[in-house]
């Protein structure tokens, strides 16, 4: 039950061709200056080793297995979604094993499945690499997350006739630009794909501007939708309430991002939390709101529970408790989608918390929720720092137009959910499928 597969010119076959040898060529040395930096011995060497399809990590791998590949933390994640409802929809008999590209992808992978989930990096994308992973695992389908295309790794499994999936398939306005230059390639790469599982429409008709074919793409939704949130501790800290200033949750903010939002913020008599991505360059923003004048405090120096906040700012250099100060916020600015290299975070997690959200205009990587929130009315975008100050006032001077848009960005969030039980029905539907063939040419 193989795929068809578009007939391949001699031009794309030796490109190919020229990028299997000189990524050989590369492999090989990074493989030789990595031993000398680490010893050609030792946990980090068997890491490598298994990486070229060889050494003692791809011992005793379940034979059979479902195949998925997420690259890294984000991909992790979102195939952790996934996985109670693949589980279900193959049941217990079929071994899953999990392979990532990165240290975060790995790290993500051992708290987010259960010991049963073998986890392990994936091979490079070279010829020798991606065929002596095959030989050792005999998959019964591979599945990759997201913008996962590597030519060699799909050409060795249409080779072995395993079925190829992309789940959770999204395609960001920086790598459409990249894949459609080079659509004459990339066309006969994706024609190995059994079926491509779209995010959005957008992104199933981006997956067709670069050359897969229309047939084999479906939309399934985002897996991440799928998220439970969590409810925070009971009130792990407050705000005065004998002040009357609303709050204001600037979330996952990124540099630049601080200074333009107290800018826009402060002047209108509210409060403000300050929670930046990477808690590390808290210390930078810390003087940066005291160069400012407004009185702030930093969340680490307060008590673990039942913390009171007095001062004009929050500054959340903590873990874990995001949620926490969403919940105490009248509305949240998303960090991140006024950056352009960044292009947003995930604002669902505000949109649990009933918290409307003002988006700035760089959410590429997040298209599907900003579209969804703002057509349902959970959130308003602006077209730079210009315009927050104005829609950060109508929620100020409303709140009860803001407690409307929060409740709108919960029935959004509720209404999106499902991918990954639409995704695992197609796993397993061709998953089926391949067992009837095989089946059927075993016993001609």
């Amino acid at each position: 039950m193989s795929v068809r597969n578009t007939p391949m010119p001699y031009s794309v076959r030796c490109i190919l061709a020229v990028y299997a040898f000189l990524l050989t060529i590369f492999s090989w040395i990074w493989l030789g200056l990595a031993g000398v930096r680490y010893g050609f011995h030792g946990a980090a060497w068997q890491i490598l080793l298994a990486r070229f399809g060889r050494g003692r990590l791809l011992e005793g791998l379940p034979k059979h297995a479902v195949w998925l590949h997420a690259v890294s933390g984000g991909e992790v994640a979102a195939t952790a979604l996934l996985y109670p409802a693949l589980r279900k929809a193959l049941g217990d008999q079929i071994p899953i094993i999990l392979t990532c590209t990165t240290a975060s992808g790995m790290s993500m992978a051992g708290k987010r499945f259960p010991q049963a989930v073998r986890c392990l990096y994936a091979p490079l994308d070279t010829p020798g690499a991606v065929r002596r992973f095959f030989q050792k695992l005999e998959p019964t389908i591979l599945a990759v997350a997201e913008i996962e295309i590597w030519p060699n790794l799909f050409r060795e499994a249409a080779q072995r006739d395993v079925p190829l999936v992309m789940y959770n398939a999204r395609m960001p306005d920086a790598d459409l630009g990249k894949y459609a230059r080079f659509r004459w390639i990339f066309k006969h790469v994706l024609s190995t794909v059994r079926m491509i599982a779209a995010q959005t429409a957008e992104d199933a008709a981006r997956y067709c501007a670069i050359g897969a074919p229309a047939d084999r793409i479906t939309v399934t939704g985002n897996i991440k939708n799928d998220q439970e949130y969590r409810n925070p501790p009971e009130r792990v800290f407050r705000f005065d309430q004998a002040d009357p200033r609303p709050v204001i949750l600037l979330a996952s903010s990124h540099p630049g991002e601080e200074q333009a939002v107290l800018d826009a913020v402060m002047t209108l008599g509210a409060r403000l939390v300050v929670a930046p991505r990477h808690v590390q360059r808290a210390r930078k923003i810390a003087a940066l709101l005291r160069k400012s004048g407004y009185s702030f405090v930093v969340r680490s120096s307060l008590e673990a529970e039942g913390a009171v906040i007095t001062t004009d700012v929050l500054l959340l250099d903590t873990f874990g408790e995001l949620m926490s100060a969403a919940r105490e916020s009248l509305l949240v600015i998303m960090g991140g989608s006024f950056t352009r290299r960044i292009q947003g975070h995930n604002p669902m997690e505000a949109a649990a918390l009933s918290r409307p959200v003002i988006l700035g205009p760089c959410m590429d990587n997040f298209r599907d929720a900003r579209d969804a929130l703002l057509a349902g009315g959970g959130a308003v975008s602006v077209q730079g720092y210009a315009g927050l100050r104005d829609a950060v006032r109508n929620w100020v001077e409303n709140p009860s137009g803001a407690d409307q848009a929060g409740k709108n960005a919960r029935k959004v969030l509720e209404s999106l959910r499902g991918a990954s039980t639409r995704t695992a029905e197609i796993m397993s539907t061709i998953l089926i499928g391949r067992k009837k063939f095989d089946s059927f040419h075993l016993h001609r």
